[in-house]
């Protein structure tokens, strides 16, 4: 058990209520900065590359919040404070995701069949709800931030969930058939492989939501994934995707895989989806911002190792790396710390 200012660090977010203001009306916080006016579909992603966000109003107060470089600041206002911030899309996603909850219909969308992924104006109307329950604008870490995000969108969630659900109107297609076709026959086709392996085809939104019912397994997934934009960023040895599915594999104990590699797909993808809601989602004060998708590969294999992965060896490591307790530090002041078998302390103070 980790423990923070004498709380478990496992303890869910909703129960740590922070000060909080009028929840605001959202009007579009976050718009995606190449407007590729004329262009649509598939031609459209292509022209957007990395798809980075410019935000504006509540979200622009990220400028202050967040260490310097972590956003870039576009626009100011007359006293100097931000009135525009460009941010990445996998920023966005890493401080927010976790407060998201799921629309029934959203549950059952295949997260690589469909390929579909949630969409900035969700990911904006989240991040500015959440943003108003968070008093001052001194810069924080960037991990103890995601903390305080997560807690005060838990919070504010419980008098006005909408902001936080994903419906399917949210969703961006990134793929699939229709996707497929229409990527072929542009004028400079882009590829479209088969996704692999198998097994993760199966995988539905609903099979990987926490007990709380946020996406948090799933933003955790999508950072060791990323980029999945097009299918090219998706397929390959080299691919975020393809080495996050090889992360969730290699980290079943040798005995369990043995067992399930004798499943078919629909059975593997249910196994290992019940295998990542025991093993994840990791505490958010040990949840660090990894600067790369390589970062992210590295602290999602971390993560899986300590939740009880064995790396194919059929045993937990259950060891916080120095940079984990480093991240946790900030947090509160370390008084104690102790290991033994699998019960973790990492008792800290405000």
């Amino acid at each position: 058990m980790f423990v923070v200012a004498g709380v478990p660090l496992g303890l869910r977010l909703d129960t740590q209520p922070l000060p909080r203001a009028a929840v605001t009306a959202v009007t579009m916080p976050l718009r995606l900065r190449v407007a590729g006016v004329g262009l649509a579909g598939a031609e459209l992603r292509v022209a957007r590359g990395p798809h980075e966000l410019v935000g504006t109003g509540p979200i622009a107060r990220l400028a202050q919040l967040l260490p310097v470089g972590a956003v870039q600041t576009l626009a100011a206002h007359a006293d100097g404070t931000a009135r525009e911030i460009a941010i990445p899309w996998r920023l966005a996603v890493w401080l927010i995701y976790g407060a998201l909850l799921c629309a029934d219909p959203v549950r059952a969308i295949l997260l690589l069949e469909e390929i579909e992924i949630v969409g900035h104006e969700r990911l904006g109307a989240a991040l500015d709800a959440a943003l108003a329950g968070l008093a001052g604008d001194q810069v924080r870490h960037m991990s103890v931030l995601r903390a305080e995000i997560l807690c005060a969108a838990a919070v504010a969630r419980r008098a006005a969930p909408g902001a936080f659900t994903v419906v399917a109107g949210d969703m961006l297609v990134v793929g699939g058939a229709a996707d497929d076709a229409e990527c072929a026959a542009l004028a400079t086709p882009v590829p479209t492989p088969a996704q692999t392996p198998n097994w993760l085809l199966g995988v539905t939104y609903g099979m990987l939501l926490t007990e709380a019912g946020d996406m948090a397994i799933v933003g955790e997934f999508e950072q060791a994934a990323w980029p999945r934009f097009l299918a090219p960023e998706r397929t390959g040895a080299a691919a975020g995707l393809v080495r996050a599915a090889g992360l969730v594999w290699g980290a079943l104990p040798a005995a369990e895989a043995a067992i399930l590699n004798g499943m078919g797909d629909a059975a593997k993808a249910a196994e290992v989806c019940t295998y990542l809601g025991v093993l994840l989602p990791t505490q958010a004060q040990l949840v660090d911002w990894a600067r790369t998708p390589a970062a992210a590969a590295i602290q999602f294999h971390r993560a899986l190792a300590r939740g009880g992965g064995g790396g194919g060896g059929g045993g937990a490591s259950h060891v916080l790396a120095v940079n984990e307790i480093a991240t946790a530090l900030p947090h509160g002041r370390l008084v104690h710390a102790r290991l033994t078998g699998r019960h973790h302390t990492l008792q800290l103070w405000p």
